[in-house]
């Protein structure tokens, strides 16, 4: 099973994978650490802006993991990355060309096609400052508008699981949900 834990920033996203893959649910699960936090520590790039080799080196990234293991948790997927994207084009602050959106749009298609699961986290949590992403509680209001009346509805072709709470409560959740099905 392949599944997404999907929020913006600062949401537990990692904090909830890392409680995960301590139960024995998920002891055979690959973990993919999030795209921008692989290329913010491997590269000088910064992510508050929604240019083309960002999102498409984000992409990239995501579809070279994508087949790699059966069972696979990803923080953070292409429906976060469109968000973002989204966010920074109608502010006017991207330079990519309408043949790298295609491509990105087309890809992400491909991507969430093979995404069994959703775990969409609500931001409940303070921002904290990672480096990587904007502080700003307007920005992530904005974002999860967007990923929320676009980007799932448009993306998401698997179940998506709302998850909300404690971090213990998020995992009894997933637990519960593991339970039924």
């Amino acid at each position: 099973m392949k599944i997404s834990v999907s929020g913006v920033q600062s949401t537990g996203k990692t904090t909830l994978i890392q409680e995960l893959v301590k139960l024995d649910i998920f002891k055979d699960y690959h973990v993919h650490e999030s795209p921008t936090r692989t290329l913010y520590k491997n590269y000088d790039i910064k992510f508050d802006t929604g240019n083309t080799d960002i999102q498409l080196s984000t992409l990239a990234l995501q579809l070279y993991h994508l087949n790699q293991y059966e069972n696979a948790i990803f923080d953070r997927t292409v429906i976060d990355n469109l968000a973002y994207y989204l966010y920074h084009k109608h502010r006017h602050n991207s330079n990519m060309s309408k043949e790298s959106e295609y491509f990105m749009y087309k890809m992400s298609h491909e991507f969430m096609k093979q995404i069994d699961l959703i775990f969409m986290l609500n931001p409940e949590f303070p921002i904290v400052t990672d480096g990587i992403r904007s502080t700003d509680e307007i920005q992530r209001k904005e974002v999860l508008d967007i990923m929320r009346t676009v980007v799932l509805r448009e993306y998401s072709y698997g179940n998506i699981l709302y998850l909300s709470g404690t971090v213990d409560n998020r995992v009894k959740e997933v637990v519960d949900y593991f339970k039924e099905v």
